[in-house]
């Protein structure tokens, strides 16, 4: 019988580097992040100008969002290219007593956001920026069930009288089925952050959900 080998490639200690401190901010949630350019200078850093950027960008009507899905490419010595793919999404509107508004600076801006997250995290896939989501101070979400699926984030109380929007839930549904996330796995992922169901979670169960799918994707990509 024949042995199967994965096939590995050592990640480059340039790729592994951990960002500045004074590059790292907080998001409102809590997050950390660095902005593009920084990804972009370290990329260039490890392969100079030898590399392909890829973007795709959709409307979804009837979630008044965009989706944008960016891949990145880059040249072995023996001519191999090697790709990864990361996807983002930006809603149009933001739900207010008052009733939906549009975001300030519209399409566009939508356009930018989902293309600055969709490209970390194609370049999260090389390896660039990884530290971000693994330090002490931060709660795996995601991972309780002992299977190294979750992500890091900085954890705060769910405010469970806040319900999740109609926008949520349909972006939420649609990436479960375009990531075809089984009914055992969508479990797990509720089980995770402490949801019986879609019905019954706040609406930050479901934001943490939305991320937990679009991490989904990542890893399958």
């Amino acid at each position: 019988m024949t042995e199967l080998k994965l096939r590995k490639m050592e990640i480059p200690e340039e790729v592994k580097r951990a960002f500045e401190k004074e590059m790292i901010k907080l998001n409102f949630m809590g997050l950390r992040f660095v902005d593009p350019i920084h990804y972009f200078e370290r990329l260039m850093e490890i392969v100079g100008i030898y590399f392909s950027y890829r973007i795709k960008q959709e409307y979804i009507p009837e979630e008044k969002a965009v989706m944008v899905v960016v891949s990145i490419g880059f040249q072995m010595e023996d001519g191999t290219w090697i790709w990864k793919d990361g996807n983002s999404g930006k809603e149009l509107y933001n739900d207010t007593p008052a009733g939906p508004k549009r975001i300030n600076g519209g399409m566009g801006y939508a356009l930018k956001i989902a293309a600055s997250n969709a490209t970390k995290r194609a370049l999260l896939l090389m390896g660039i920026g990884m530290e971000l989501y693994n330090d002490e101070d931060e709660t795996e979400v995601g991972g309780s069930n002992g299977n190294g699926n979750g992500y890091k984030k900085h954890k705060r109380p769910y405010d469970f009288s806040r319900k999740p929007t109609d926008k949520q839930l349909n972006f939420l549904r649609r990436l479960r089925q375009q990531n075809r996330v089984s009914d055992s796995r969508f479990n797990e992922l509720l089980d995770s952050v402490n949801a019986a169901s879609i019905e019954e979670a706040c609406q930050g169960q479901v934001s943490d959900l939305i991320d937990l799918l679009q991490n989904e994707e990542s890893k399958a990509s």
